[in-house]
C-alpha cells in the first residue's frame, strides 16, 4: 500500500475518533438539571431519540421525569424554584435529585 493511501486512512480514522469524542450523550430519562451554555451561546444541543427532532437545552434548565409528570395528585411545595423542581422530579420514584432542601406535601 502506498504512503498516500496510508495517510488517507489515518486521516479518516482521526476524524472518526474526533467526531465520536464530541458526541457526548446525556440520558435525560430520569430528568435533571443541565449545566452548559446559554441559548445565546449555542446551548446544549440534543436529539429526541424517538423522532430524531433536534432540540436545544439551555444551561440552568430542567427536564422533569415522566413518572413524576404523570402524577395526578396535588402537592404543596416550599423552597427555591430549583429545590421545588428537584423535589417534584423525585416524586415518581425514578427521577434524580439535583437540589436539596425542597419539600413537597401531598394535599
Amino acid at each position: 500500500m502506498s504512503k498516500k493511501y496510508l495517510y488517507l486512512i489515518v486521516f479518516v480514522l482521526v476524524l472518526i475518533v474526533l467526531w465520536l469524542l464530541r458526541k457526548k450523550v446525556i440520558d435525560a430519562s430520569s430528568g435533571g438539571f443541565f449545566e452548559g451554555n446559554s441559548h445565546e451561546k449555542g446551548g446544549i444541543p440534543g436529539v429526541i431519540r424517538a423522532n430524531g427532532k433536534r432540540i436545544e437545552i439551555e444551561g440552568g434548565e430542567v427536564i422533569l421525569d415522566v413518572n413524576s409528570m404523570n402524577i395526578n395528585d396535588r402537592y404543596y411545595c416550599m423552597g427555591t424554584p430549583r429545590q421545588i423542581a428537584s423535589e417534584l422530579n423525585e416524586l415518581g420514584g425514578s427521577g434524580v435529585s439535583f437540589a436539596k432542601n425542597g419539600k413537597c406535601y401531598k394535599i
